[in-house]
């Protein structure tokens, strides 16, 4: 996939200021990508709890699961290169703490599957959306650090940008169902409580398209990146 022109190796390390990367840093921050790559599809199917393998009698692993812990290998693969950017060991923290707060409230969505009325599931299942718009900036803001340590500053402007579209088509569609139920439940007793059992059930289903746009473009920035990545592997001097 094109990422835009190349520039001259020698001219990234002047425009940054930060050391020259490796070929071995490089192939780690490559591996690491492609594992976030795989891992953001697979870590969609948590909305989906009735998905699980069997490893042995009595042991199922949500197939989620994979995908989190797949994201989670390569962010710990990339924060293994040091010399980046001023940001990024902040940048690989902060991703990795998200990554473990979604797999704390990820049993939720199966105790909310089967209890829909009890607000304190439905509380986390709306954390669990929050909190993957956090993620969902932190990855394309990774992917942000890796295009600004190449000098591909439309690149970075994409990214950057990408992580708030994100924000925008999550919170776009659950804004929208949370004023239909306060509007449908105003004459209720305990509205509070009703606006928040009926929350997902009052998103309109065209809407649901729009939450799968974050996936595909965070998935699409971090391919982008890893390109990079592997343009550089292949010229003859590190960057």
């Amino acid at each position: 996939m094109d990422t835009g022109p190349a520039i001259p190796p020698r001219a990234a390390e002047r425009e940054t200021g930060s050391p020259r990367l490796e070929a071995a840093e490089l192939l780690l921050l490559a591996r690491g990508l492609l594992c976030v790559f795989w891992g953001i599809p697979l870590s969609l199917l948590m909305f989906f709890g009735t998905l699980e393998l069997r490893l042995a009698a009595g042991l199922r692993v949500p197939v989620f699961a994979f995908g989190l812990m797949l994201i989670f290998l390569g962010v710990v693969h990339m924060s293994r290169v040091k010399s980046l950017s001023p940001r990024w060991a902040r940048r690989t923290r902060e991703t990795q703490l998200i990554l473990l707060i979604l797999v704390y409230l990820a049993p939720f969505v199966y105790w909310w599957q089967a209890m829909p009325h009890v607000p304190y599931y439905c509380v986390n299942v709306l954390a669990i959306v929050v909190v993957s718009m956090w993620g969902f900036l932190a990855v394309n803001r990774l992917a942000a650090e890796i295009g600004n340590r190449f000098g591909e500053h439309a690149f970075v402007i994409e990214a950057r940008l990408s992580g708030w579209l994100a924000v925008v088509f999550l919170l776009g569609p659950g804004t929208f169902a949370v004023l239909r139920t306060i509007l449908a439940t105003a004459s209720i007793e305990n509205s509070g409580l009703a606006t928040l059992v009926l929350v997902p059930y009052l998103v309109p289903r065209w809407m649901y398209a729009l939450t799968l746009l974050p996936f595909t473009m965070t998935m699409m920035m971090v391919w982008r990146a890893k390109e990079l990545c592997l343009r550089a592997i292949r010229q003859a001097e590190p960057v």
